[in-house]
């Protein structure tokens, strides 16, 4: 039996389908099955830390504000990203030339 020659050679089974994977938490192929819902909207999330942040922001209006400008936001990773970019000057230079941006992601070598 193949199945059987697998899991002694690499100690696994091979008794799990494409279904089984896809509720892996943390996979790539989460598709369907998101354990936990908003009892409000359709919304629903493979984490309940992203369901708490839904609810205070969408259903009960908590925002973040920006102590320095008008802006809002519905998280406080938001806020913190835009207080560093925008108001604390952060600036991240180019090891090439003159060039410096607000975000590592935005340095790219030519």
């Amino acid at each position: 039996d193949t199945d059987d020659s697998q899991k002694e050679e690499t100690g696994v089974s091979r008794a799990f389908d494409l279904e089984d994977i896809r509720y892996i938490r943390g996979s790539r192929l989460t598709e369907s099955r998101k354990p936990y819902s908003c009892d409000k909207c359709e919304y629903s999330s493979n984490h309940s830390g992203d369901l708490k942040s839904h609810q205070l922001n969408k259903h009960e209006g908590v925002t973040y504000p920006c102590s320095e400008c008008d802006m809002k936001y519905a998280d406080k990773t938001g806020l913190r990203r835009h207080t560093i970019v925008k108001h604390e000057g952060v600036k991240y230079g180019c090891d090439h030339c003159d060039y410096s941006a607000t975000t590592v992601e935005s340095l790219k070598i030519i």
